[in-house]
């Protein structure tokens, strides 16, 4: 059984994730920053009356360079958390199954589940549940940061 998945690159590097974890591509936004972030954290958006914790791509995956950002993705794991994560673009919906994903060889990063080769180009699988998990700050530590500012 294949599942479908999400490309989108950062920098020159293909990733993907499932795309049940995907509930929408929005264009990029500047957010505002949040006292007492993570280092990977650009800040906050309202999106139609919610706060979202918005994670800078490339410091999440640690590329060299920090280009220009053109697409933020909306995530929503399976405990309804939801955070966005800056990109450069959205590729292609691609299918494959997880038996295919080859072990992760990326001692950096415990969300980047491994690698696996499509017609010969290399994707890293990345897990956001994981992510969000490690990531993104409590509900009222941002009711606090607000209120007290």
């Amino acid at each position: 059984m294949t599942d479908k998945w999400v490309s989108f690159f950062i920098e020159n590097e293909r990733y993907c994730c499932n795309i049940e974890e995907i509930k929408e591509v929005l264009p990029y936004t500047e957010s505002n920053p949040f006292p007492g972030s993570s280092a990977e954290a650009d800040g906050i958006l309202n999106i139609r009356n919610e706060i979202i914790t918005i994670l800078n791509g490339p410091k999440l995956f640690r590329c060299e360079n920090n280009s220009v950002q053109n697409n933020i993705l909306i995530v929503e794991t399976k405990t309804a958390d939801r955070m966005g994560i800056t990109i450069d673009k959205v590729d292609q919906i691609i299918e494959f199954s997880p038996d295919q994903i080859e072990s992760n060889a990326l001692e950096h990063s415990e969300w980047i589940k491994g690698t696996v080769n499509l017609n010969n180009q290399l994707t890293m699988v990345v897990d956001f549940a994981e992510l969000a998990e490690r990531t993104a700050p409590e509900p009222d530590d941002i009711t606090d940061a607000l209120t007290n500012s």
